[in-house]
């Protein structure tokens, strides 16, 4: 069903508090910018409030593709304690001189925890239905802090949406939407790559698994004869650890950075190394086999807990587990390719535009139940 026959698209304006936006390069990114553009499309006005992140005296505002960014200057929350506070409060004065962005939206929502910092002052001044969403983690094991502040925004809100059903086992609560992304299917056929290439598409630290996926390289070589080139898509803090492991061990590794369309490095590639539903969720599209690593319980329930995963990821514990799954692969593709498959099926039915209708439908509902 197209986005634009929803039965109660009784939404025409929307303001959206994200930590970060393109630009910027990121999961989260993506996924707002994605879901902003298919609301544009069947005809919502969208606000935008996110980080500037560069140092300016005045904040700026643009229009892009049909939706009015406001880039707060500031507020990108680096540098430590004060350096966050400070930003909060630059946030603060902004919302209070622009309080209509709040005011006057049919719904109003906010990416992360953090930005819910940002409208926290202001929740008793708006009375539309106030969403919610949590994209992830923070890190293993989960701060404490962190989990009071979801709690408290989780009970603030009118709504909550989960990516991914791990996040209240994780946290608590009971969110009223759990999705899991969602991803654009390539144009065309799908192409044959070369044996040994794979891609790395994702953050460069710790949670990601990224390590562990360098080392199994050195594995599949000293262990099953095997030579694999890796194209690695991000930063992190790891970066300097993974180009002088990859050198040590002379290993077929390019590390190519943060890149705003990485998927024709994902197309050229024969496996995927995966780090989060969204490169997850890509791979699946391209129709490329997809490996993941847990390093903790909680990574483990990331994956392990989305429906159907077991015949749609391959999820390893450590490197060595992965490396002898990815040589029993290269011996015995069939499990490989009905993996495949399913993961393709799984890919389709997770379009943008089937997502931003479910998120309509929550507004609508919100709105009914609040009677706005």
């Amino acid at each position: 069903m197209r986005a634009t026959s929803l039965r109660h698209p009784g939404i025409s304006r929307l303001t959206i508090l994200t930590p970060a936006y393109p630009p910027a390069v990121g999961g989260v990114e993506k996924h707002v910018s994605r879901l902003v553009d298919e609301f544009v499309r069947i005809g919502i006005q969208v606000e935008v409030v996110t980080n500037k992140g560069e140092p300016n005296p005045r904040s700026a505002t643009s229009k892009q593709s049909g939706v009015r960014v406001h880039r707060v200057t500031g507020s990108s929350g680096r540098g430590g304690k004060i350096s966050s506070l400070r930003s909060i409060i630059r946030m603060w004065t902004f919302l209070a001189k622009h309080l209509q962005l709040l005011q006057t939206a049919d719904a109003v929502q906010t990416e992360e925890w953090t930005s819910f910092l940002w409208i926290f002052p202001f929740l008793l001044l708006t009375t539309r239905p106030r969403i919610i969403v949590f994209h992830g983690y923070e890190k293993y094991p989960v701060p404490k802090l962190v989990k009071i502040i979801r709690t408290v925004a989780s009970l603030s809100m009118d709504a909550r949406v989960d990516v991914g059903n791990y996040l209240s086992k994780w946290y608590g609560g009971t969110p009223d939407m759990v999705e899991f992304g969602a991803v654009d299917l390539p144009e065309g056929g799908s192409i044959e790559p070369p044996e040994d290439e794979v891609a790395y598409i994702g953050r460069l630290e710790e949670d990601t698994g990224i390590m562990q996926y360098v080392e199994s390289l050195n594995i599949l070589k000293s262990k099953h004869g095997l030579h694999f080139h890796l194209n690695i898509c991000g930063n992190g803090s790891l970066k300097p650890a993974i180009d002088s492991y990859v050198r040590r061990h002379d290993l077929d590794v390019r590390l190519l950075g943060s890149l705003s369309n990485p998927r024709p490095i994902l197309r050229k590639a024969k496996y995927a190394f995966v780090g989060g539903y969204l490169s997850l969720l890509e791979a699946m599209a391209e129709r490329r086999p997809a490996f993941a690593i847990y390093n903790n319980p909680l990574k483990y329930d990331y994956f392990s807990m989305m429906p159907n995963i077991s015949r749609m990821l391959f999820l390893a514990a450590d490197a060595d587990q992965l490396a002898d799954v990815i040589a029993q692969c290269k011996r015995d593709e069939r499990q490989m390719r009905q993996k495949v498959e399913v993961a393709y099926d799984f890919a389709s039915n997770h379009s943008w535009e089937r997502l931003a209708s479910r998120y309509v439908e929550l507004y609508c509902r919100k709105r009914s139940s609040l009677g706005k």
